[in-house]
């Protein structure tokens, strides 16, 4: 049977407060393997084949037994903390206190009062950080005996001034992507190793834990430090915004309809909102990849837009949607006309299979496309 069911079937059978007290003082530590091992008290509960409970006779171990209450001590906070340790004489007396050779001094260096030992701050803040033994040196009758408990003393003052360098540092550093700026993401990484020290620090019980949230956090801070950018490293965003304004100056430029050179609302729409996500890209982009990303995506949204333009027809001399006599026409007026003519701009719309001369092709072809040839 357990020593936790043992100790509540001893409390069930109601047996006296000053047999259990002892065994209850242990129990409430939840430290089990001092139980099994010091308790001087222990009231054997067996329960029989036929359901019931006997109660045998107590059996009185020679040992006192020490019940640590708190043996973890920080120097950044001396005014604070007690470091205590529940002393069980069980009829034992306590000769000294040593730590390794040097024997604490009674009053000074520790108190004792209702069977709890308190270590003096005075005394634990002239430690060096780590573990110390304390030896209980105790006797009972003609015996003498010593029983151990280690405390802990760590020092977090300089955790707590790199937490304090690291969150000025974060409220000081520009955020942007220009040199001399800091990187939005490269900041929220840095915020979460200090809100991770912040958290762990509060929760260490040696030095050795201590010392490792001070070199992960002055890691990151150094991270952090060499992550402002520099001239340098500069993204290049002549590209894309570039690209920006030819997206821009096509937008301009198509009408909605369902005449060639016309498109739908909806195509109108996307591209715009292309548009919209490369602007943001051109702003808060981090690293090179991701302008380089987006000019690619404006790319192919520009690509998808123009596909979607209704075409011009090349016979369809003057865009009406139709090709007919009035086109012939056009041809005719320009016929012999040259891409050297003075009047090439308006007369080109007329070189229908674009050779640079407007001549008989270019009325054979409006010809062809009118009878449906």
């Amino acid at each position: 049977m357990s020593i936790k069911k043992r100790l509540n079937l001893l409390i069930a059978v109601g047996l006296s407060v000053n047999t259990l007290l002892p065994a209850a003082n242990i129990f409430a530590s939840e430290n089990y393997d001092v139980v099994i091992n010091n308790l001087s008290t222990i009231i054997n509960v067996e329960k029989t084949t036929s359901g019931q409970i006997e109660v045998e006779e107590p059996v009185t171990t020679s040992s006192a037994i020490l019940v640590p209450k708190n043996t973890k001590f920080d120097k950044t906070e001396v005014d604070s903390q007690l470091v205590q340790i529940e002393l069980v004489l069980n009829g034992s007396k306590l000769l000294s206190i040593a730590n390794g050779e040097v024997i604490l001094v009674d009053q000074q260096d520790y108190i004792i009062e209702e069977n709890v030992v308190t270590i003096q701050n005075t005394y634990l803040a002239a430690l060096e950080t780590g573990a110390h033994t304390l030896n209980f040196l105790l006797t009972r009758g003609e015996e003498t005996y010593v029983l151990t408990q280690d405390i802990q003393c760590i020092d977090t003052n300089e955790v707590y001034l790199l937490i304090d360098e690291a969150e000025l540092l974060v409220l000081e550093a520009p955020i942007g992507t220009t040199p001399g700026t800091y990187y939005l993401e490269d900041q929220l990484i840095f915020k979460e190793a200090i809100a991770k020290a912040k958290e762990d620090i509060e929760h260490v019980q040696d030095q050795q834990q201590v010392d490792g949230i001070y070199s992960k956090l002055e890691k990151a801070v150094g991270i952090f430090k060499n992550s402002i950018i520099r001239k340098e490293d500069e993204l290049n965003k002549e590209a894309l915004n570039q690209l920006i304004k030819e997206a821009e100056n096509l937008y301009n430029d198509i009408q909605i309809g369902k005449l060639p050179g016309m498109c739908s609302e909806s195509d109108k729409v996307a591209l715009k909102n292309a548009i919209s996500d490369a602007k943001d890209s051109s702003v808060q982009a981090s690293t090179q990849n991701h302008i380089d990303e987006a000019m690619e995506n404006l790319k192919a949204a520009i690509n998808t837009f123009k596909n979607a333009v209704i075409p011009y027809i090349t016979q369809d001399i003057n865009q009406d949607g139709k090709v007919n006599v009035q086109d012939l026409a056009l041809v005719t007026y320009y016929y012999k006309a040259q891409e050297q003519d003075d009047n090439w701009e308006t007369a080109r719309k007329a070189d229908v299979n674009k050779d640079g001369v407007i001549n008989i092709l270019d009325l054979v072809e409006v010809a062809n496309e009118m009878i449906g040839k």
